[in-house]
């Protein structure tokens, strides 16, 4: 004899399956809230060197954002790549660099503090959201010097900002590694360069 589900109980289940499915999109909005943006960048050749311009956007979890409130130090590794485009190999990265920042509240000042590791510049700022957007946004930052491209080459440039969290002290790091609020990073941008 066959078991059979009771009608109430299959409402039940067709409902559940329903509201889940309604509510799956903004499961997934949420996730996708916490993470980093390029949300644009440029190579520009300057009477030596060339530099880099770019606008980032950080959108640190909950988690992330406890931690930075209760005195912990997060490095930001904005990391930068020329590649040569090659038509039987593997692309030639010709130049990279990475551009350390950190940033840090101190809780008896209420203050946010922007460090370039790369130059050991500071700067304070009295709110979350002026840290972040100073640390966001970089302009004419020396990159590589005007003869390293060659002509009548194509080259793609990418860069892309993530949180270093072997930057994390101990206890913190392994918490880092298994959960997913502490991997925080943005996809490369990518654009093309043409000799």
């Amino acid at each position: 004899m066959l078991n059979c589900i009771k009608p109430e109980a299959g409402r039940f289940i067709i409902r559940s399956v329903l509201a889940s499915l309604l509510l799956c999109p903004t499961v997934l909005y949420a996730d996708l809230t916490d993470g980093f943006i390029v949300e644009n960048a440029q190579l520009k050749l300057g009477e030596t060197e060339y530099v880099i311009d770019a606008d980032i956007q950080y959108h640190f979890s909950q988690e992330v954002l406890k931690a930075l409130e209760h005195g912990i130090a997060l490095q930001i590794d904005i990391e930068i790549q020329v590649r040569q485009s090659r038509k039987w190999f593997w692309d030639k990265i010709i130049y990279k660099a990475t551009l350390r920042k950190r940033l840090e509240h101190h809780p008896i000042s209420n203050q946010y503090l922007v460090t370039d590791l790369n130059t050991g510049v500071k700067r304070h700022f009295q709110s979350l959201s002026h840290a972040l957007e100073f640390l966001g946004t970089i302009r004419d930052y020396p990159f590589f010097g005007a003869t390293t491209l060659e002509p009548g080459k194509t080259y793609t440039t990418q860069i892309r900002a993530r949180l270093n969290t072997e930057s994390l002290p101990a206890p913190l790091r392994l918490s880092a590694y298994i959960t997913s609020d502490w991997q925080l990073s943005s996809p490369w941008f990518k654009w093309t360069i043409q000799q």
